[in-house]
């Protein structure tokens, strides 16, 4: 059952990252994300329970200020191997770095 809830996050993620960047989907709106978890096999109730708890809305708070603190910036931002990619049009420069290293 936690791989294939892990699954279906993983599948929320990409959704919302994909409905945002390519479609402009608000992601601060409650409806449009309860409808990306439900898309994503998520229970959409519980999901919004989830990103309501103040206990993980405070783990993304640290973990934004430890990306902030690390030079992250913008969206999306990849680091591979200490390497930072910055940019949606870089996913061409990260897969080949992936598959065979570094230019």
């Amino acid at each position: 059952m936690r791989v294939t809830i892990g699954r279906s996050w993983a599948a929320w993620a990409r959704s919302a990252f994909r409905a945002y960047f390519t479609r402009g989907v608000v992601l601060s709106d409650a409806k449009a994300l309860k409808a990306l978890a439900a898309e994503s096999g998520l229970d959409a109730d519980a999901a919004q329970a989830a990103w309501n708890d103040l206990i993980w809305k405070d783990r993304l708070k640290r973990a934004n200020e430890q990306a902030i603190a690390a030079g992250v910036f913008g969206a999306p931002f990849v680091v591979v191997d200490g390497e930072p990619f910055w940019g949606n049009d870089r996913k061409a420069q990260i897969e080949r770095v992936l598959v065979s290293g570094r230019f």
